[in-house]
């Protein structure tokens, strides 16, 4: 829970709120750990289509300086993605 913010803590809480009372502890934390992983996954998505749309806008500008820091910056969220 530390990763995630407000928002996301309070949907993963929500969430389990409403998970069928015959699951098992086990089942029940592969359940809020899969919505964690989706969600982050989104997250980690929404950033590299902005951070794409940063990167355009950096290169029709002409801004070297922000375009290396924000292709270094979708580059490592590139590997976060492969490393999850």
């Amino acid at each position: 829970m530390n990763h995630l913010d407000d928002e996301d803590a309070a949907q993963v809480i929500c969430e389990s709120m409403f998970l069928p009372e015959d699951l098992s502890a086990e089942q029940k934390e592969t359940v809020v750990v899969d919505c964690i992983r989706r969600m982050k996954g989104e997250k980690l998505k929404l950033r590299k289509k902005h951070l794409h749309e940063e990167i355009k806008t950096a290169q029709q500008t002409g801004d070297e300086e922000r375009l290396n820091r924000l292709i270094e910056e979708f580059h490592c969220l590139i590997k976060q993605g492969t490393d999850a």
